[in-house]
């Protein structure tokens, strides 16, 4: 295959020892690297980072060989998150002459125009994944939202009452909350929380509960703290409201 240099990543006392004078070996890759490669050998991020580059990229990586990345293999390998062969197993070997089969090939194109248009086609596709990506979790975000301020507004208006799945038992200035039926610890709170619980002693609309607390804490905070204890069943809904 004749010598080349390459660049590995790792640290100098692990690597040395099997390293040539054609090998450079830094700690982590720079933008500056992969502008300067003539190809990368990678996986995962260090992947993306190389196709981003519009550098020919190899991925090779912990579920085996994929090969050149190239507009057939692009959409396969993006959702596998470039980790090597689609479908591979953890640990997968990865052939030698695959590898020197690939290399041989990249250092004959000599990044020509055809292969430099290979890799603006591909990291092109990366930019349109990405974009769709943004764009999905953008529509996420808003849903969330909008989904959050819903179940608040309909959160002020509920009637609840505590559960007895629990008791409390005071620790000084804290308060232990056991589980009712194995008598194990669950949890430990602060008596400013354990005031607004004890307020749920009898069915209370949660509204009202604020404004007992409103000297004290936003709006906000308050139904933030009252979502937690619903979540952990410390607070129940009265069926009969």
């Amino acid at each position: 295959m004749g010598s080349i240099p390459f660049v590995l990543i790792g640290r100098q006392k692990h690597l040395r020892p099997i390293c040539n004078q054609n090998i450079r070996i830094i700690s982590e890759l720079s933008d500056e690297l992969f502008q300067q490669a003539s190809f990368v050998i990678a996986s995962g991020k260090n992947a993306y980072k190389a196709i981003s580059a519009q550098r020919p990229c190899i991925v090779a990586g912990d579920r085996g060989y994929a090969g050149i990345i190239d507009s057939e293999n692009f959409e396969i390998q993006y959702h596998s998150y470039f980790h090597g062969r689609a479908g591979g197993e953890l640990g997968e070997y990865i052939p030698a002459e695959f590898l020197q089969s690939d290399i041989a090939f990249l250092q004959q194109s000599s990044f020509d125009e055809e292969t430099k248009h290979r890799c603006f086609i591909v990291a092109s596709k990366l930019q349109q994944k990405r974009q769709e990506t943004l764009k999905q979790l953008k529509i996420i975000l808003e849903k969330t939202v909008c989904s959050y301020h819903e179940s608040k507004e309909k959160l002020e208006d509920l009637h609840l009452k505590l559960s007895d799945i629990y008791f409390f038992i005071p620790l000084q200035d804290k308060f232990a909350i056991v589980r009712t039926f194995s008598k194990k610890l669950y949890s430990i709170i602060e008596k400013e929380e354990m005031d607004i619980i004890k307020i749920f002693n009898k069915s209370i609309c949660v509204q009202n509960a604020y404004l007992l607390f409103k000297e004290n804490y936003s709006k906000e905070n308050f139904l933030i703290f009252i979502l937690d204890l619903i979540q952990e069943k410390i607070l129940i809904i009265d069926d009969c409201h």
